[in-house]
């Protein structure tokens, strides 16, 4: 069995790399529709705020994981699965 420092280390390690994306997504979202940069590729507004959702659904997890109410293998695949479809 894996120790509650290790669910607490990882699910902060969750917490943290979730904030992080989601302050890119918000940022994304303001350069977008705020400002009048080019990009030269540009994610669709849909896109942007279903990559919200699941973020916040990671941050979520990751929660559940330092307060040991799911198991440390369920919430790691969990969290590994949301990084893997954002970041396709």
């Amino acid at each position: 069995m894996v120790n509650s420092k290790t669910n607490k280390v990882f699910g902060f390690i969750g917490i943290g790399m979730n904030v992080l994306l989601v302050f890119r997504t918000v940022y994304l979202l303001y350069c977008y529709n705020f400002t009048s940069r080019l990009f030269l590729i540009t994610y669709s507004n849909n896109k942007l705020l279903m990559w919200l959702l699941l973020e916040n659904i990671g941050i979520y997890i990751s929660i559940l994981l330092c307060k040991e109410k799911i198991r440390f293998k369920l919430g790691t695949i969990l969290i590994l699965l949301i990084w893997i479809l954002i970041f396709l």
